[in-house]
């Protein structure tokens, strides 16, 4: 009688087996391999995770650019929507003053030829002389008497005479209407400025949040893919 180690005698029972099988179904060793490539995928896959972090420079960098956008990206909603309305309004003031400022200065300017004489556009520091002397001769005088030949009003066109010191003070106080709404929207434009700013420095210390992304494969032989929020 012909003696067999134990493994070669698994290794022909194993190959009885497949050889049975095949006799059997035509199909047999394909689901055989199948299953046995199922089972090697049990034992050797697992999870894969990715852990995605957001810098916190890209978050301040974010609010920097637009008020607001760090804190709603870092989840911080109702912050990021204080910051984000600020900046509406802010920059909504700023044209509104802007519009008021031109608007008023159109309207003494046109006031000013009506009631002054002018006849041509002079500058701004013009304009608040007028608004100060009733006439460019009583101006001139008091430049003499204060020795600034060089402010002296001469030239073609810079002459003016109030109709009456109640015009004159009714064009005064709609240039400075003028003048004021202008300042304000300076003023404006740097609390946008801060805006950015503090936006960016409170994203800054806001706590950044993680994107996990898991692949997964299970006993089927398919594929899943997951994405984890954590904050």
């Amino acid at each position: 009688m012909l003696l067999l180690s134990p493994v070669l005698t698994a290794q022909v029972n194993t190959v009885g087996v497949y050889l049975s099988e095949s006799i059997n179904s035509p199909n047999a060793i394909n689901n055989r391999l199948h299953w046995e490539s199922v089972r090697t995928a049990e034992v050797v896959s697992e999870d894969k995770s990715i852990d995605l972090k957001e810098s916190k420079g890209l978050t301040s960098l974010r609010s920097l650019l637009i008020p607001g956008w760090g804190q709603i990206r870092a989840g911080r909603k109702l912050k990021g929507y204080i910051f984000l309305g600020a900046e509406a309004a802010l920059i909504t003031a700023i044209f509104t003053n802007r519009a008021y400022s031109r608007w008023m200065e159109d309207d003494y300017k046109a006031f000013a030829m009506q009631h002054a004489g002018i006849s041509q556009d002079n500058g701004h520091l013009w304009y608040v002389d007028i608004g100060n002397w009733m006439n460019n001769a009583d101006y001139n005088e008091q430049r003499l008497r204060d020795r600034q030949f060089e402010a002296i009003y001469n030239s073609p066109g810079e002459e003016w005479q109030w109709d009456s010191d109640d015009s004159r003070r009714e064009f005064k106080s709609m240039r400075i209407a003028s003048d004021r709404a202008e300042q304000n929207a300076l003023l404006l434009t740097g609390a946008v400025i801060l805006n950015h700013l503090l936006s960016a420095v409170d994203a800054g210390r806001t706590k950044t949040k993680t994107q996990s992304i898991s692949l997964n494969t299970d006993t089927n032989g398919s594929v899943s893919i997951g994405l984890k929020l954590l904050f």
